[in-house]
């Protein structure tokens, strides 16, 4: 199951929201760093159910609630 052209679009704007919140410019409930968010996507592409939230807990949401969080991020981010 891989990404269509969208979705794909969507994750770069997520890794870009990502870099952000390293330096404290962005925070965002789903992504407390990288190598979360990279291991969501390789999940997703696997297609798992449920995707952790983050490190600091089993916090467990369904990997359909995460991608509606994605997509509302960015509604909200200006297209190229």
């Amino acid at each position: 199951m891989g990404l269509s052209a969208k979705e794909r679009r969507a994750v770069r704007d997520m890794g870009m929201l990502a870099a952000l919140a390293r330096v404290g410019a962005y925070t965002c409930p789903f992504i407390d760093n990288d190598q979360r968010f990279a291991a969501w996507i390789e999940g997703y592409e696997a297609g798992e159910k449920t995707v952790s939230r983050s490190e600091s807990g089993p916090v467990e949401a369904p990997v359909s609630d995460f991608w509606g969080s994605v997509k509302a991020i960015r509604r909200d981010l200006p297209d190229d």
